[in-house]
This record gives C-alpha cells, structure tokens and sequence, in this order.
C-alpha cells in the first residue's frame, strides 16, 4: 500500500510549472492551437501522462523536454518520452522546451 502524494509539498515547483505552461500556453494560441494545460502530481511520470492521455479526450499529447539524452546510461533505461510514445492512445509529440522558447523570444 502506498501513501498519497501530497502536492501542498511541492507548492513552489507546481507554481513554476503553471507559470512555464502559461507562457508557451500563450504562444500557442497565438498560432491558432487550442490549448488545455494541466499541472498534476503523480508518483511516476510516465504513468501519470499516460493515465491523463487514455482518459481524457484529447487529440494529441504534446512532451516538452528539457533536455536531449547524451550518455550511454541512456541506453540503460527508457526515458519518461518513449514510455508515454509506447503506452498513450493519442499521438504524442515531444520538443526541446529550452529551445522552442529560446526560439521564440528571439
């Protein structure tokens, strides 16, 4: 049995997330997206992305990466990315966030 996870804990890093996705969120429409964003906390990602996908009604799930994996400890695990691509029912697309708002302030 597990504890539940207590999201009050992680107040300042939710915040911070909330304030990145208005910022793209913005971008995006702007370009003429519908745009739903959502900040939720999960004890694994992956599973927590993909749980949202399967029962939401969405037509596609947009991963935003920090960064490109560089190390061959990549190959000794999947990342959060291609369990998402492998398990969600929508099409998952995924892009660099540093570089697309690097991009765009430019």
């Amino acid at each position: 049995m597990t504890t539940p996870l207590d999201p009050k804990i992680w107040d300042d890093e939710i915040k911070k997330a909330e304030a990145f996705l208005d910022e793209l969120a913005v971008w995006l429409e702007e370009q003429g997206y519908k745009v739903e964003r959502k900040v939720k906390t999960a004890r694994d990602s992956a599973e927590g992305i993909v749980l949202e996908a399967n029962n939401g009604e969405y037509s596609v799930v947009l991963l935003l990466k920090r960064r490109m994996a560089r190390s061959w400890a990549r190959s000794l695990r999947r990342s959060i990315s291609e369990r998402v691509i492998r398990d969600a029912n929508p099409p998952v697309l995924t892009l660099l966030a540093e570089q697309e708002l690097a991009e765009k302030r430019a």
